[in-house]
């Protein structure tokens, strides 16, 4: 039990209805402006960001699991390194993604993982797949989630509580909406086509340079409720995960070792977790 916690917390690294200030709405013209102004600086964060480096607080609230802790972020390239400080100096877990392949030790257990990230997942985790590599997306410099344009809609209401000024289309798995403080950009949200299950990134820190904004905070979170239908509500499942972003800095030099993970001799290798 306590193995398949800490490999749900890596595997992840509110309401449906989100509440946001009311703020002045844009003319149609003005929304065509900044709708082409704001692709631009997508796009130019996406091509000048080299790399990037987050210290962020971990909560997790779910019904077989309160975690809180602390983890460093690197992401360079298709390359991510993760690593919880623990006491004494002894890391929690540390881990390394390379495209589709991950490493990770941890080292209370003396057990390792080395394989495809997605294979280590449980089939009752298989949704958090998307959200895994959406925020790996959103950490590298990337903001529209990765995939096809899909006309599917949402099972569920994603909508803020006031009218907001906002840019929205749909991807891969994902409706996504960018919502905008007047033409400020403070908020991306995120929602799971397939069930309840939504990703909300807010924004912070604008500047006409590299990287342009930096996040604030970020809510995951899941219901089952939309598959309990006709049963008692209070049977429903849900779990969220919030990130606080203490520190984040871009284009900086990332000591070579943060991209290095020894696995001592003798630690056991956990083999994936999907039935054969």
């Amino acid at each position: 039990m306590v193995r398949t916690c800490a490999i749900a917390l890596i595997i992840v690294v509110s309401s449906f209805v989100f509440q946001c200030a009311g703020s002045r709405q844009l003319t149609k013209s003005e929304m065509d402006d900044l709708e082409s102004d704001f692709y631009e600086l997508l796009q130019a964060r996406e091509r000048q960001l080299k790399n990037s480096a987050y210290l962020v607080q971990v909560r997790v609230n779910a019904p077989d699991l309160k975690k809180k802790f602390n983890m460093e972020i690197y992401s360079e390239g298709d390359s991510v390194s993760f690593y919880s400080p623990g006491f004494l100096g002894k890391g929690t877990f540390k881990g390394i993604i390379s495209g589709d392949s991950l490493r990770f030790y941890l080292p209370a257990e003396k057990a390792y993982y080395s394989g495809l990230w997605y294979e280590l997942t449980e089939p009752d985790l298989g949704r958090w797949r998307d959200v895994f590599e959406l925020v790996l997306y959103l950490l590298s410099g990337k903001m529209v989630p990765p995939g096809e344009e899909n006309s599917a809609e949402l099972p569920y209401r994603l909508e803020p509580a006031d009218e907001r000024n906002l840019l929205e289309g749909t991807t891969g798995n994902w409706k996504w909406k960018f919502l905008f403080d007047g033409d400020r950009f403070d908020m991306a949200v995120f929602g799971w086509i397939k069930d309840l299950l939504m990703v909300n990134f807010h924004i912070y820190n604008y500047s006409d340079q590299v990287p342009f904004f930096e996040f604030e905070k970020a809510y995951i979170f899941y219901s089952d409720r939309l598959q309990l239908t006709g049963q008692n509500s209070d049977q429903a499942v849900e779990s969220e995960i919030r990130l606080t972003f203490i520190r984040q800095k871009s284009n900086i030099e990332i000591p070579p070792e943060k991209f290095e993970l020894e696995i001592p001799s003798g630690a056991e290798k956990i083999y994936r977790l999907l039935p054969e």
